[in-house]
């Protein structure tokens, strides 16, 4: 039998945040997040849960007020008072200064006791449940640790006039030249229609289409014209290959070279050998980082976003947003196994509180269902998104696409021959069309795009192209 493990746990670390707080009762808000269940010493738990209970009720908690809250009887297993142990941790507390840093302690050493049990609990179960089960029983617990250790980038709480004036002083930055500005999709037209007219950090962006709409044309080709413009970004194409995404980005790039289907099967000459030499020395400026891995969890997805959040952060250039490709395909936590709508909903709104925590937009992908195939107009509607409720009520703002060229190119009149069919087809085929059906800070409108699907670019229709 192998010895029990030594638990982590820091109790001269708790003593001080304790004994600060009874002593400078104020700087129990530089303590924020720490909860009772962080504690590794019950006591220490049952003081910290007095202490908020006070702040609660709206009294100070110093060490008169919690002190009266104990009986005068010896702690249990002791001989000592109450009263005499909060002494104590008073004589033990930290500078008001330094409890943010001795609250991350008490919160890290948890975390740390979290990940043991984990550990613990597969090592109990193994040979009895089944290997997903477990697998994702365990990834949910270090999800559920790694979101609460992740601060959100949020301002936390404060009086409307100390908003007002933070939002003031970002206003005059932007005005000098010295402020971020909200990211732009890189598509003016497009912006106009969008809540605060571009890639807001914290918002959720669903863009909805049947396949073949244009969903990953729309995509790379905003994901290279808002990178062109300063705005790091993540690709997470679960579907769709990095080599792929890397074609349609030059293709993108060059417009009148070689498509992108045409690049990936190597059906190129010698000129546009040398387009794509020209197309990949662009691409080395632009800010864009690719994941294709196949089968992510959300959680897999918040996990690779916040080091890639951190990555750009060393650089000095922040993450502006990152794209999901898309919704249908990413696995949930597990939690809703076999319920996929209340899954889909899960995914949304993980997503959206990602965008929050880190302070970026995410863009997020989802596949319209069949019954748009069935209508006379085959532009979808909000009710024809996948778990649609789920999905819309997490999102800031919902884009449905319709590419008019797509079903005239499918119709038996265009395979035979038509010459109307044909002459509707050169007509409508650099079209396409994005309706923002919701925008919870903004007008919402319809807007059309010139495209070229073989390129996968997208631009503004009055745009040089």
């Amino acid at each position: 039998m192998q010895p029990a493990v030594e638990l982590p746990a820091s109790l001269d670390t708790e003593q001080a945040v304790i004994g600060a707080v009874l002593l400078h009762p104020a700087a129990l808000a530089s303590a924020s997040g720490l909860d009772c269940h962080h504690f590794a010493e019950p006591l220490h738990a049952e003081i910290w849960r007095r202490i908020l209970a006070a702040r609660d009720r709206g009294e100070q908690p110093d060490m008169r007020v919690i002190a009266a809250s104990f009986r005068s009887e010896p702690i249990a297993g002791t001989d000592v008072s109450p009263k005499a142990y909060l002494a104590r941790l008073a004589a033990e507390a930290a500078v008001p200064s330094s409890i943010a840093i001795h609250s991350t302690v008490v919160k890290h050493t948890w975390a740390l006791r979290r990940l043991v049990g984990v550990g613990d609990q597969v090592a109990r179960a193994w040979g009895g449940d089944d290997l997903h089960v477990l697998v994702d029983a365990s990834f949910r617990e270090v999800d559920a640790i790694r979101a609460e250790l992740h601060e959100s980038k949020g301002e936390g709480s404060a009086d409307i006039s100390t908003i007002a004036q933070r939002l003031i002083s970002d206003v005059q930055a932007i005005r000098a030249g010295q402020g971020r500005r909200i990211p732009s999709t890189g598509l003016p037209d497009l912006d106009k229609v969008l809540p605060l007219r571009g890639l807001a950090p914290g918002g959720l962006y669903v863009i909805g289409g049947r396949t073949g709409a244009g969903k990953t044309m729309l995509l790379t080709s905003l994901a290279r014209q808002a990178a062109e413009r300063g705005a790091p970004l993540g690709i997470f194409s679960l579907e769709v290959p990095a080599a792929e995404i890397s074609a349609r980005i030059m293709s993108d790039i060059l417009t009148t070279g070689p498509t992108y289907e045409a690049i990936l099967s190597g059906d190129i000459n010698d000129a546009d050998l040398a387009s794509l030499n020209r197309a990949e020395g662009i691409t080395t400026d632009l800010p864009i980082w690719v994941d294709d891995s196949s089968g992510l969890r959300i959680g897999d997805i918040a996990h690779r976003a916040e080091s890639l959040a951190e990555r750009f952060d060393r650089r000095g250039t922040p993450l502006a947003a990152i794209v999901i490709d898309h919704v249908q395909i990413v696995r949930g936590s597990g939690e809703h196994r076999g319920n996929r709508v209340a899954e889909l909903g899960e995914i949304s709104n993980s997503a959206k509180r990602l965008a929050k925590r880190l302070g970026i937009a995410v863009v997020l992908a989802s596949q319209i269902n069949r019954a748009v195939e069935g209508q006379d107009d085959k532009r979808p509607t909000m009710a024809q998104l996948r778990a649609s409720g789920e999905i819309e009520e997490a999102a800031d703002a919902v884009g449905l696409l319709y590419r008019p060229a797509y079903y005239i190119e499918k119709s038996a009149e265009y395979k035979a021959g038509n010459a109307e069919a044909r002459f509707r087809y050169e007509e409508e085929k650099h079209i396409l069309e994005v309706s923002i059906d919701k925008a919870r800070q903004g007008a919402g409108g319809h807007v059309k795009l010139w495209c070229d699907a073989a390129h996968s670019a997208v631009r503004c229709m009055a745009s040089d192209r």
